[in-house]
């Protein structure tokens, strides 16, 4: 995988200035301190390089959803990320075999008494739309992901994501910054407060905090 928990310093270092550079940040800081964790001393371990690239590797290929085991599946690592146009989807259905005697329902190999689930799950990739030949089928690794979860998490952007959203910091000074601050301590409360006695006599609702 190409995600940037596998850059070098240098090619992370091109990140400054964008939230996904402090989300890196944290996530090497955190490998290094679950690898330390693992490997106390680097004694008989696993190197670090080898290690992150083992994580990157599962988080980036393995699937997972509703009624899905976390797992990696050969050969659905293949399909690419198609967003909302995905013509393909990725399900899972509970494979049942005959037999058993009996079983509650949450009971592992629970039966009806013809049936017995075997706790296995059988994947399906279906497409969802007509398929010309040739054409490339997609799944979606998220109908909203942004490209700083997509480069994050899977090493790539999608120019033009409709997704993409952009962090803006303003600073906040003086009786802004004050009030901003009370609120924070006593909650949204004392603004609601503060609004509803103004009201009360009559006054305008002159809140440096409100919205209105």
């Amino acid at each position: 995988p190409s995600v940037p928990l596998l850059w070098t310093p240098a090619q992370v270092a091109t990140l400054c200035g964008t939230p996904t550079h402090a989300a890196v940040l944290s996530r090497s800081t955190f490998v290094a301190a679950a690898h330390k964790a693992l490997f106390p001393g680097g004694e008989g371990g696993v190197p670090l390089d080898a290690f992150s690239w083992a994580l990157s590797s599962v988080l980036s290929r393995a699937a997972s959803g509703a009624g899905m085991p976390y797992t990696l599946m050969p050969g659905i690592d293949l399909l690419n990320h198609g967003g909302a146009q995905a013509n393909c989807t990725l399900g899972a259905t509970r494979m049942r075999g005959f037999g058993g005697t009996g079983g509650g329902d949450d009971d592992e190999g629970a039966t009806d008494g013809l049936h017995v689930d075997t706790g296995f799950v059988d994947i399906e990739v279906r497409c969802t739309k007509d398929v010309a030949p040739g054409q490339q089928l997609t799944i979606s690794y998220g109908n909203n992901a942004d490209n700083d979860r997509l480069l994050r998490l899977y090493g790539f952007t999608v120019p033009g994501n409709p997704n993409d959203r952009r962090q803006l910091e303003l600073p906040v000074t003086g009786l802004a910054a004050d009030c901003w601050n009370m609120t924070r301590v006593w909650g949204p409360g004392l603004s609601l407060a503060r609004k509803a006695i103004l009201r009360q006599h009559g006054l305008p609702q002159l809140d440096p905090m409100s919205e209105d």
